[in-house]
């Protein structure tokens, strides 16, 4: 074992932040307010509170394409791992196995 900034950590290990070794997507929330990103929407689209189940095989709604082109969120490829950011289930690990995009509350890895 040897010393790090987290404590002790294997020899051979090093600390370093997910962004740096791994690629990071961050979801967003389409406006809500504006119809045209949810109606008739057909791209899968989940909320942090999915991310309490083992794997994701559904989406909490749909969005259309013209939210994901004109929005903070981002389309999240089948297979990423989401983990929940803020809220109640903050910490908690999913696999989707659905390409979906997801809310502010969720970063893919």
């Amino acid at each position: 074992m040897v010393d790090s900034e987290l404590g002790e950590i294997p020899k051979g290990w090093k600390v370093s932040k997910i962004g740096k070794e791994f690629e990071t997507i961050l979801g967003g929330t389409p406006s809500t307010t504006n119809k045209s990103y949810w109606e008739n929407g057909t791209v899968a689209w989940i909320n942090s509170g999915e991310i309490n189940k083992f794997r994701i095989t559904e989406p909490t709604a749909y969005i259309t394409k013209e939210a994901v082109d004109n929005s903070a969120t981002k389309l999240m490829p089948k297979g990423t791992t989401v983990l929940a950011i803020t809220g109640a289930t903050l910490g908690q690990v999913s696999r989707i196995e659905i390409d979906t995009c997801a809310n502010q509350s969720v970063i893919g890895i």
